[in-house]
């Protein structure tokens, strides 16, 4: 779930920017995004012929995607503990068992 709410926030990202060019943009795999550090990344741009403000602009987009997949997500995993706290509520009580003597 995560890394598709990643992909997501990317391609987003990717076709708003103006910093990057398409040329750039065509040497990743966009149908294959998972979790980057900036460092990674930042080796990664530093191989390419890019400049320092697309690599800047990289890793903001980067920061961005992430943090907001991990916010979803931590939303999305505190939803569902609710609902199971309420539906925990109706099982049937436990019973005492008798101690043998």
């Amino acid at each position: 779930m995560l890394v598709g709410i990643l992909s997501s926030a990317v391609l987003r990202n990717v076709a708003a920017s103006e910093l990057l060019p398409l040329e750039l943009v065509q040497q990743f795999d966009l149908n294959n995004v998972n979790f980057v550090s900036n460092d990674r990344l930042r080796s990664v741009l530093a191989r390419m012929n890019t400049t320092d403000v697309q690599v800047e602009e990289a890793v903001r987009m980067n920061s961005e995607s992430r943090l907001r997949a991990l916010k979803i997500g931590f939303l999305v995993m505190g939803c569902l503990a609710l609902v199971m706290i309420g539906s925990a509520g109706r099982l049937p009580k436990r019973l005492k068992s008798k101690a043998c003597s």
